[in-house]
């Protein structure tokens, strides 16, 4: 993959170079879902980073056929099935968390 530094350069990035970024589509009753889904609608979002937006895969679906949205989803219950090159979708009620230890 390779972007372009002020239309002189080249520059690679390995899946490893890319960022991880987690998204909240915030109030269902708000514009949030159309916002995010319509972001990656465009395939070239995904060169630069790896998303996982926190929102129920049923939610998000019944928003892309709201608005007409085609792109594909990627369901999963633990962060650790993220999939670069993906749009990561997790459920909050799904998710599982490390417990954390207080003495």
């Amino acid at each position: 993959m390779y972007y372009k530094n002020n239309d002189k350069e080249t520059t690679y990035m390995s899946n490893q170079d890319k960022i991880i970024v987690g998204i909240s589509i915030g109030d269902l009753n708000g514009i949030g879902s159309e916002i995010v889904l319509k972001t990656f609608q465009d395939p070239r979002m995904l060169e630069f980073c790896t998303p996982v937006i926190f929102a129920s895969v049923k939610v998000l679906s019944f928003f892309k056929k709201q608005y007409d949205i085609d792109i594909n989803l990627h369901g999963i219950d633990t962060l650790d099935k993220i999939i670069p090159k993906k749009i990561n979708a997790v459920s909050y009620t799904h998710l599982t968390l490390p417990t954390i230890y207080s003495v």
